[in-house]
């Protein structure tokens, strides 16, 4: 509309069936001025999520805690605020710091960054099994629970706390949300490097027979709870409400008849692909393996992308207290 009228427009539309119409538009007459900024220092930008200096500063450092823990070294990223919204960057990779990471590291930042970064694309099975798998294993059995824990802590402390204690319990839930965000960027972060591997082995042997996309093997998996949990957000800025708090929580988006269609669509893929793989069995052993690792661990962002705001509830109520903690 903007290119047909020759300047911003504020539009009405409304789709009927299939067709997309737009009912009225009006050229914008509240537009803001127009910013410009020179980033920092040279580089890629991206904007970060809202979460405000000191949220962001507290998951930061969990990041890197968790990053240490699993590396033997902490690489932090580079921030800058412009505006009011902050901004991350890749970490600058010089010969020297790289060469202070590997020390730190102790031989662990190697195998680690190589099957976590590099090897997935190509061969996902085996980086499953050299070091994904165990970082899997790791969030599911001491990352999560301790994070469930603390938030149930937290909970338990907040009403009786004081000012002091309650920007402590931040610092607490803050700190561990950012180390379950390191999990959730090496673990589930590998999911969408797997789902390109699968995507390409498709195209490279099952394109000409298989008449769904390749996404219909990712969809309709079974593993995942069903419905939103009260501490979902539509922005993980703190400042906004859960979905909880909106009075969405428990509701289930996906329905179940169609949930049922995907599931059936995902094993009617499967047993095509299979089919025409069947004539050459080393292909079917490398889809089978391909396609359980790619639809494990679509599976595991799905779950780890579903707590890490575990801790905004409890978060949110540590703002928003403001009497005296009761005595006696």
């Amino acid at each position: 509309m903007e290119g047909h009228f020759g300047s911003p427009q504020d539009i009405e539309w409304a789709i009927s069936g299939d067709e997309l119409y737009l009912l009225q538009a009006r050229p914008m007459t509240a537009l803001p001025e127009a910013v410009e900024w020179e980033p920092p220092v040279p580089g890629y930008w991206m904007r970060n999520f809202r979460l405000g200096e000191w949220l962001l500063a507290l998951i930061e450092g969990g990041y890197l805690r968790g990053m240490r823990s699993a590396v033997g070294t902490a690489v932090p990223f580079r921030y800058a605020a412009i505006n009011g919204w902050y901004y991350a960057t890749l970490p600058e990779v010089s010969p020297r710091l790289l060469t202070r990471a590997l020390l730190q590291s102790r031989g662990r930042m190697i195998p680690i960054s190589w099957n976590a970064l590099i090897r997935v694309n190509n061969d996902p099975v085996a980086a499953d099994r050299a070091v994904l798998g165990r970082l899997a294993d790791e969030w599911r059995t001491e990352i999560l629970p301790r994070y469930r824990t603390l938030v149930v802590t937290a909970q338990e402390r907040v009403q009786w706390a004081t000012p002091a204690q309650l920007a402590g319990i931040v610092d607490e839930v803050g700190t561990a949300a950012g180390e379950y965000l390191f999990s959730l960027a090496m673990v589930g972060g590998s999911a969408w490097k797997m789902e390109a591997a699968l995507a390409k082995f498709v195209r490279q042997h099952l394109a000409d027979g298989l008449d769904s996309s390749y996404q219909a093997l990712l969809r309709g998996l079974p593993g995942l709870v069903a419905g939103t949990p009260a501490h979902a957000v539509q922005s993980v800025d703190w400042y906004h409400p859960t979905l909880g708090e909106l009075g969405f929580a428990g509701r289930d988006l996906d329905e179940r008849n169609y949930r049922r269609e995907i599931v059936a669509e995902r094993e009617a893929a499967e047993e095509a692909c299979r089919a025409i793989l069947a004539d050459r069995p080393e292909l079917l052993v490398r889809f089978d393996a391909l396609l359980e690792v790619a639809q494990r661990y679509a599976t595991l962002r799905e779950q780890q992308a579903r707590d890490l705001t575990l801790g905004w509830p409890v978060l949110r109520h540590c703002a928003s207290v403001r009497s005296s903690p009761k005595t006696g």
